[in-house]
């Protein structure tokens, strides 16, 4: 059903990584991911087809049998919503950019409603952020590091993706561990300049997940150092709301 998504979880709370740090949002998990990143910490969102979404709000929690129309995800961002001024709906995953219709059709529907969109991908699929690009408000994507994540480094496929979320509030994350090395983050930001040098990076240090460390203090200054021979704007930044213990 191409207005029908698989969903893993709805709730509210405040982003934790990147740029907009500490804003407050509904958070719409959708379900699968066609990466298996080392540092994981989302396993519940790696079902691509789970049988219920649990929607959280102020009362507890309930549960929505998937896949779910997307005039329904709508009327559950407002369920959950306490009534503070949000932000934006970050649309999360997984990758949510799998399921591409579904949520272009979400989008459009937050958008009809005055809401904004904030798109948090993983930033490997080109095609599917241009279908939703000009619905983003915000999008940040990942760049991924072989150091980190596991994941293979494509620099012409990670061009392609920001070519096509271009112009969308776009910044790039890269996950770093304390294998990563200058040379890496040197190659990752001067393939993210060649698309633009003032798209924002943030170095995350990765939360101690799958056996993978974050670097020390010095390490990430030397990595930072090393992007910014690129990038007109790079910042260090940690995931907040795991130190907070917020969802």
């Amino acid at each position: 059903m191409p207005d029908a998504l698989f969903v893993s979880e709805i709730f509210e709370s405040v982003q934790g990584e990147g740029i907009r740090l500490g804003v407050r949002q509904v958070f719409v998990r959708l379900a699968g991911c066609n990466l298996r990143c080392r540092y994981c910490d989302t396993p519940l969102a790696m079902n691509a087809t789970p049988a219920a979404a649990i929607v959280r709000n102020v009362g507890g929690q309930v549960t929505e049998s998937n896949p779910v129309e997307a005039a329904r995800v709508m009327e559950l961002v407002n369920l959950v919503s306490s009534g503070a001024p949000m932000h934006s709906v970050s649309w999360t995953g997984g990758e949510p950019l799998l399921q591409p219709e579904g949520l272009r059709r979400c989008m459009e529907l937050a958008r009809e409603m005055g809401l904004r969109n904030y798109l948090e991908t993983n930033g490997t699929l080109a095609k599917a952020v241009a279908r939703v690009a000009p619905l983003a408000d915000f999008i940040a994507a990942d760049v991924k590091l072989p150091s980190a994540s596991g994941a293979a480094f494509d620099p012409e496929a990670v061009r392609a993706f920001l070519s096509a979320a271009a112009g969308s509030g776009l910044f790039v994350k890269a996950v770093v561990s304390d294998e990563s090395t200058p040379e890496e983050i040197s190659a990752a930001a001067e393939v993210v300049a060649a698309v633009n040098s003032s798209t924002p990076m943030v170095i995350q240090p990765v939360t101690c997940a799958g056996g993978v460390k974050p670097p020390g203090a010095e390490g990430l200054l030397g990595l930072q150092a090393a992007a910014l021979v690129h990038l007109d704007d790079v910042r260090v930044i940690a995931q907040m709301h795991k130190k907070l213990g917020l969802l």
